[in-house]
């Protein structure tokens, strides 16, 4: 997925992106391998390139841990990550 340009593998300008969970904890925890990757395409999503869907799950899932460890400081990032960018219907 990595390679020689950051935006290898991006889908084209407009096409919207189904986000799983691992990509908003690679983009957390800076992966060494994907994590600038992530930031690329989140980089994308906030300029309004492409995009972006999740689950609702996600929010779940991606606070399990934090809340499991009492890193409160943690899920309020995860948190305003995930309700930061305007939903398609003008909702966030």
């Amino acid at each position: 997925m990595v390679g020689a340009s950051l935006s290898q593998g991006f889908p084209a300008e407009r096409e919207r992106i189904g986000l799983d969970t691992n990509v908003f904890i690679y983009f957390l925890e800076y992966h060494p391998r994907y994590g600038a990757w992530c930031a690329s395409l989140f980089n994308r999503i906030e300029r309004g390139q492409n995009p972006a869907v999740t689950s609702t799950i996600t929010l779940l899932e991606l606070l399990v841990q934090p809340y499991r460890d009492q890193k409160e400081e943690l899920a309020q990032k995860i948190f305003a990550l995930t309700s930061t960018y305007q939903s398609s219907n003008g909702c966030r």
